[in-house]
């Protein structure tokens, strides 16, 4: 395996982190159904560029693309426009029947590690198996044209590469594909699958390394398991982001007694855990109801990095009303962490590379870029 460096034996040692989560409101979204794109609720935002995302509509499962905007201090989704539905690729690379597109992650052209100056997004493909009405999720790119509209579907990654690679011997889904870039020119992915050595289920992290514009397959192994982490389910759903030369931060969800909420780890740049937070840093509130399953849930949708340990955080609850919360990272000064810098990202990488479908009324508070 090529990614042979990779040893989760989490350190025993905590590291002095304090996170202060600073703002957690609400994102409304059109009071009226949008008949075709999201009928029921809006999650998984992603974001593009300037106040631009990429979203999941439920329960249509079709991602769309969405202005992000303020008004006398509320947050507001705005002016949709359907990218991609199962009615554009109704079929597997092997022919099954799609039923839908969910969790879109946007890739800039600027660090597309795939098809290089080309725009696009990972997302899940879920498909009905042959047998029965059961589905399953393939990983899959989508390519976008200037005008952002969808011109190819490749398959990144399926349930049958995870079984070919050995980690689990029965897997039904992989999905929600995030990017990491280090410095030294390596490019990963990160991966949630769903699979088991036995008939126990559980949603797992992998990783994978990129190659050639492909998924290197004597690369695909573990990264973290629900095992690990003592709990029912883990999943990520953002890109990691270096806090310092030699440390990497990274959000995910976790379950446990049927509550999603949202966590965090530490890795070195040798893919090696150092530390996994022992608590959840954002939950779901307890006055909007359950989810699918009577889940309470709060799942991590998308973070950007503002600099100067501040962080942006858009999740969804109970799969259908996304938020937004506004971390604050720190760190005392025997954690070894004394150069807790999070620089900002290089919103060059982040400007449309088109104009954005209108112009909001007034600018979404923050950096949003």
């Amino acid at each position: 395996m090529l990614v042979s460096s990779i040893s989760n034996n989490v350190a025993s040692k905590p590291i002095g982190i304090h996170i202060e989560v600073t703002k957690n409101q609400p994102i409304r979204f059109p009071d009226t159904p949008i008949e075709g794109i999201a009928s029921q609720g809006i999650m998984s935002l992603s974001h593009a560029c300037e106040n631009v995302f990429y979203a999941r509509g439920v329960p249509e499962n079709t991602i769309f693309r969405t202005i992000l905007s303020e008004d006398q201090g509320e947050l507001l989704l705005k002016d949709p426009k359907l990218v991609l539905s199962s009615q554009m690729f109704p079929t597997t690379h092997d022919g099954k029947k799609v039923i839908g597109y969910e969790d879109p992650t946007f890739i800039s052209k600027d660090t597309n590690p795939f098809c290089p100056n080309e725009d696009a997004f990972l997302t899940s493909q879920v498909y009905k198996m042959n047998e029965g009405n059961k589905l399953a999720v393939n990983l899959v790119y989508i390519g976008l044209d200037k005008e952002e509209n969808v011109t190819h579907l490749r398959t990144i990654l399926t349930p049958e590469d995870i079984i070919q690679s050995g980690i689990v011997k029965a897997c039904d889904m992989v999905k929600e594909g995030e990017l990491f870039l280090p410095d030294d020119g390596r490019k990963f992915l990160f991966f949630e699958y769903g699979g088991s050595d036995d008939e126990n289920f559980k949603s797992n992290i992998g990783i994978a390394e990129i190659k050639n514009g492909t998924i290197y397959p004597n690369s695909i192994s573990k990264f973290y398991t629900a095992d690990e982490d003592n709990s029912e389910h883990i999943s990520t759903d953002s890109n990691p982001i270096p806090i310092n030369e030699d440390l990497n931060l990274l959000f995910f969800n976790r379950r446990r007694n049927n509550e999603w909420g949202i966590t965090f780890m530490l890795f070195d740049n040798f893919l090696n855990i150092q530390h996994v937070h022992p608590d959840l840093i954002i939950r779901a509130p307890k006055t909007t109801g359950l989810g699918p399953g009577n889940q309470l849930i709060a799942f991590l949708s998308h973070i950007t990095n503002k600099g100067n340990g501040e962080i942006e955080v858009l999740y969804h609850v109970n799969d259908e009303r996304p938020y937004y919360a506004l971390i604050r990272l720190t760190s005392s000064n025997n954690s070894g962490l004394t150069h807790l810098t999070l620089k900002p990202e290089n919103p060059e990488e982040k400007v449309c590379h088109e104009p954005p479908l209108s112009t909001p009324e007034v600018e979404a508070k923050g950096t949003f870029s």
